[in-house]
């Protein structure tokens, strides 16, 4: 193509014209697709804010409700606690009367026994007092039968020793007498028989 031809200059200015048609043709298709774009974005945008809006009120209902339950539940949380808590002073009182009542019952067993030990020490003195009187009488008694039996004993000495003294009285009489006796009768054979002189002595 030669450009420096008349009609090759007006065929570029249809060239160009028809490209500027093209371009604004083009700008305006593309400013209808931005505008439905954002009519559309605009629309999803409220679309969602609607929807935002309308979980939000679902979510405060949801969290409304759940917080009335919550709140109920820990009512009766609290007032079971409060009850156990009864119960446990109940419990902790009865358990202290028990107690009570066991260390009163120990105190009473203390004292009996106590009472009992006394006893069986009032009574063990009582018979150590009895068992040393007894004792100091049987010794008394044993001291007088030992003086009666010391007395009986020199008795039986004196008399043994005058049975003596009269056995060995009486044994040295007969010896002298049965002496006297074989001399008087070597007398009387030697004045009978002079051959038997000497022969009795």
């Amino acid at each position: 193509m030669d450009f420096n031809h008349p009609d090759s200059e007006l065929e570029l200015r249809v060239i160009a014209n028809n490209e500027e048609e093209d371009i604004m043709q083009d700008h305006e298709v593309f400013n209808e697709i931005v505008a439905q774009c954002a009519e559309e974005r605009n629309e999803r945008i409220a679309n969602e804010a609607a929807h935002a809006e309308e979980r939000a009120a679902t979510q405060a209902a949801y969290t409304e409700e759940h917080i009335v339950a919550h709140t109920e539940r820990m009512a009766i949380i609290i007032d079971r606690c409060y009850e156990r808590i009864a119960i446990q002073t109940v419990h902790t009182a009865i358990q202290t009367d028990r107690a009570n009542e066991r260390t009163a019952i120990q105190a009473v067993h203390t004292a009996i026994q106590i009472d009992r030990a006394n006893e069986r020490t009032a009574i063990q003195a009582i018979h150590a007092n009895e068992y040393a009187t007894a004792r100091t009488e049987r010794m008394a008694i044993l001291a007088e039968r030992a003086a009666e039996r010391e007395s009986s004993y020199k008795i039986l000495r004196l008399v043994l020793y005058c049975f003596f003294a009269t056995g060995i009285t009486h044994i040295t009489s007969l010896m002298i007498n049965t002496k006297l006796r074989h001399k008087s009768y070597g007398t009387m054979l030697q004045r009978s028989n002079p051959r038997h002189i000497g022969t009795i002595k």
